[in-house]
Order: C-alpha cells, then structure tokens, then sequence
C-alpha cells in the first residue's frame, strides 16, 4: 500500500454525508444523486448496498492500517444498518427507509 492510500482513505470517510433519521445523526450514508437546475442535492435516503460495501471498505481498510477508528466507525454504520435498514419480521435487509415513503410522494416510480 502507498502511504498517500492512508491519507485518502480517512479522507472520504469524513467527506460522506451521513443521514438523518429522527434527528439522530446516523453512521449511514447519504448520497448526492438527485439534480436539480444544474444542481446537485443529498438525497435523503441511504442505499444499503452501498452501505454495506463502505462497511466492508472501512473493515479492510482497519486491518491494513492498524487503526481502530476505522473499525468503531465500521462498527457504527453496521449496527446502523441492522436499525434502520433490516426487516426483524422477515429476516432481510430492506433497501433502506426509501421503502416507506407513500406512493404519491414519489416522481417517476421505479
């Protein structure tokens, strides 16, 4: 690994935007996709894919440079996703809270 790869890797962590939900700051991801008027917006929604794959990124990434604020913020956003994007009932990961806006609230439809 080059050490600039270090740098890099503690960088995007605090670059990505993290989700409210409730008021509470979780450790999910928010993304910027939606643009408007030659404009970028954060959506409000987390993508539990991409998640995941942070979650998994930020693991690796402990490992490789012995630093444990990589992991306690892997640790955060896995237990965020088990709150807030798993389904107790059918024992499955949902695609985020996207899944529960009303029908009408959404443009285009999928």
């Amino acid at each position: 690994m080059f050490p600039e790869t270090r740098h890099f890797s503690a960088g995007v962590v605090h670059l990505a935007h993290r989700e409210r939900i409730a008021k509470t700051t979780t450790g999910l991801m928010s993304w910027r996709m939606i643009e408007k008027r030659g404009k970028w917006k954060v959506d409000k929604n987390s993508a539990t894919d991409g998640d995941l794959f942070i979650a998994e990124a930020l693991l690796k990434v402990s490992k490789i440079w012995h630093n444990e604020q990589f992991k306690d913020e892997a640790r955060t956003l896995m237990n965020d996703i088990l709150r807030y994007e798993y389904n107790p009932q059918t024992n499955t990961l949902t695609v985020g809270k996207m899944i529960f806006i009303k029908k009408q609230e959404i443009s285009g439809g999928f």
